[in-house]
């Protein structure tokens, strides 16, 4: 096994194990489906969104997205509700419920982080963040998925 393997299956495994963490470490089960995770950060930092835009936003597959929606209105974290503008799309947006469960959660994603990058110089972090910001480019991805 070359070594350009080696870096992604230790990319892959880091991004397991810390899924895991952040999923071992939640409250509030509907977010240990990363999926959720991701949609409840995109709608707390961005408002309002169409249903089928925030598949391309979060790059999550089309029914993923659909389980993660109906889980997440259920428990009213989220509220769907018709567009306006085309009666065929439904937007989707945060109630003050899903702003507060999310706050919850990002605290402990923010511990989780803290943890993992306990002892890594700003200068190290600073170039793994560098390094990965390429790799996601070059993947033609947001980079700022870190829910």
């Amino acid at each position: 096994m070359n070594a350009k393997n080696d870096i992604f299956e230790t990319v892959d495994e880091i991004s397991k194990l810390y899924d895991k963490k952040i999923s071992g470490a939640v409250k509030d089960s509907v977010f240990r489906q990363k999926s959720s995770r991701l949609v409840m950060r995109y709608l707390y930092e961005n408002g309002e969104i169409l249903q089928s835009d925030l598949t391309k936003r979060t790059h999550i597959q089309k029914s993923t997205v659909s389980e993660s929606l109906s889980k997440l209105e259920k428990v009213g974290y989220i509220a769907k509700f018709s567009n306006d503008y085309d009666l065929r799309s439904v937007k989707i947006s945060i109630t003050k419920k899903g702003s507060a469960a999310y706050e919850n959660l990002k605290k402990v994603t923010d511990d989780a982080r803290e943890e993992l990058l306990h002892g890594i110089s700003p200068k190290d972090e600073a170039t793994l963040e560098y390094v990965l910001d390429i790799l996601n480019g070059k993947l033609g991805k947001n980079t700022k998925n870190k829910a």
